[in-house]
């Protein structure tokens, strides 16, 4: 018998490998991610409260932002500017919470598909950050 492999083998090859992932025999390292890629991530959707202020007033201010508090802590590094991680994330802030409606999600366990991001600081605005990791939701399933 011939031992060349066709096209159709090597599909049936390949399609195996998704079946070793999931049935873990190959490791996955799934905690590590890259700024600027989409992700799919679940959690519990929490908030936090965080001081800010603007160069034009010496008060600061308390503001209140929902974050997906992750079931387990993960590694992220933003190779935008060089190469720096972020190590043990276990909170990522939502950036622009409102459009979801999470302030009606409060406490319930979802899996968010959005873009990993970092905050930077807007001339004149100062704020004290619980995470330097945010993300731009795409879409929210809700899980419970």
């Amino acid at each position: 018998m011939n031992r060349i492999l066709t096209a159709a083998g090597l599909c049936a090859a390949l399609s195996l490998i998704p079946a070793m992932i999931n049935g873990k025999s190959i490791p996955l390292k799934r905690n590590k991610y890259k700024i600027g890629n989409a992700v799919i991530l679940t959690g519990f959707i929490s908030t936090s409260v965080y001081l800010s202020k603007t160069d034009n007033s010496k008060k600061e201010y308390f503001n209140t932002a929902y974050n997906l508090r992750l079931e387990k802590s993960i590694n992220i590094t933003d190779d935008r500017d060089g190469l720096k991680q972020y190590k043990n994330i276990s909170h990522i802030e939502i950036e622009n919470p409102f459009e979801y409606g999470m302030q009606n999600l409060k406490g319930r366990k979802v899996t968010v598909k959005g873009f990993l991001n970092t905050f930077s600081e807007h001339r004149g605005y100062y704020r004290q950050y619980s995470t330097p990791v945010k993300m731009e939701v795409i879409k929210i399933d809700i899980k419970d």
